[in-house]
């Protein structure tokens, strides 16, 4: 029987002690967490063992070296999911799990970031997610920087902002990735991290999901702050990979070349992709494959942009025609109200005339290639 997914990442700054470990695993069951993405949990991999207790059926590690960082993916024994590529960083700071979840592939990350040279830590790894951009991307973590400083801050933003900023934008845009919770709260301001020493908080730990299955998404929830200095994230979704919302076979349009701003900004964004990748890895097929993923994605990115402008403009068009109508309709002399309800259905027609000639070139291609 189909059923929602609960995730939750969560930053428990330390795990060792088996009273917190009790209480953190007891807390998130009582959150009904079905998939915990935990950070800096500070166990060595013998001891990543003792988190499989209670309500968690299996359990994958990166635990980094000694008693630091480290991350965790918990699984509930209520789902099921069966990993294929397993990909944990030495130095504790990512794990990467693809495979079938509810039998329907996708990929789990967990990252936990440094708090300096985030844009160095996250350049490298999205080359990695690249690999794995054909399925649907669950990613949780505290990623130590502010999305927009000026209110994912409760202080004044930092000298290090724009940058770190910068960096998980462009890895937001490259792999075509939407931050949840900022998506269903666009203007609010809640925290998801307490600094007792600069008396300040600030919204650090995302959840993020391939854009393409946002529409998967039920639910979105910051919790309170409690036994860390981090608070629970939490995403409810139903099945991301459910048939019904899978998305079509990706196509480039062809209209997009007669864009004189895409074309600019592809070209600008390209220069600068071989410019900061080109030495990255040793591979450059590593480099080229992953660029071909990024690429697809400005251009999802721009086109579902482009796609909404023209939405809005189609209905204030809408709008306006209905109230020039009426007036009209009144004062049918007014020369004046005549021409601009003219103007407005002119400038209507030549968005419904795009709109059909591209419904048009779908409809042949799809007889041409039955």
């Amino acid at each position: 029987m189909f059923r929602t997914i609960k995730l939750i990442s969560w930053n428990v700054n330390g795990i060792q002690n088996p009273v917190k470990r009790y209480k953190i695993l007891s807390y998130l069951q009582s959150l009904s967490c079905d998939i915990a993405m935990i950070q800096e949990t500070h166990l060595t991999k013998q001891e990543s063992l003792k988190l499989r207790q209670r309500w968690v059926g299996q359990v994958f590690s990166a635990p980094g070296s000694g008693a630091a960082r480290g991350v965790s993916i918990l699984i509930s024994k209520r789902i099921s999911f069966v990993p294929s590529i397993i990909k944990a960083d030495d130095d504790g700071r990512y794990l990467v799990l693809s495979g079938t979840l509810q039998n329907e592939k996708c990929t789990l990350v967990n990252i936990y970031a440094p708090n300096s040279g985030q844009n160095r830590f996250l350049s490298p790894l999205s080359i990695l997610l690249a690999q794995f951009a054909d399925t649907p991307l669950l990613i949780g973590g505290d990623f130590n920087l502010v999305s927009d400083a000026s209110i994912d801050r409760s202080s004044s933003p930092l000298p290090s902002d724009r940058a770190s900023s910068a960096a998980f934008s462009e890895m937001r845009s490259s792999l075509a990735l939407t931050d949840v919770w900022r998506l269903v709260n666009p203007q609010e301001r809640m925290y998801t991290y307490y600094s007792n020493a600069h008396n300040s908080y600030s919204r650090i730990d995302y959840l993020l999901i391939s854009s393409s299955h946002t529409m998967n998404v039920i639910d979105t929830a910051i919790h309170s702050i409690l036994l860390s200095d981090h608070a629970p994230l939490s995403m409810t979704f139903s099945s991301v990979f459910d048939t019904q919302h899978r998305t079509k076979q990706w196509r480039f349009s062809n209209s997009l070349l007669q864009d004189a701003e895409f074309v600019s900004l592809i070209t600008q964004r390209t220069d600068e992709f071989f410019r900061i990748n080109m030495n990255s890895v040793s591979s450059i097929q590593t480099v080229w494959e992953a660029f071909k993923v990024t690429c697809r994605g400005w251009i999802i990115a721009y086109s579902t942009a482009k796609c909404r402008l023209r939405n809005l403009k189609e209905n204030d068009l809408l709008v306006k025609i209905k109230t020039l109508e009426s007036k009209h309709m009144v004062n049918t002399t007014n020369l004046a109200l005549k021409r601009d309800l003219l103007m407005a259905r002119v400038d209507l027609q030549s968005i419904l005339h795009e709109e059909t000639a591209f419904a048009l070139y779908r409809l042949r291609r799809r007889n041409f290639e039955w």
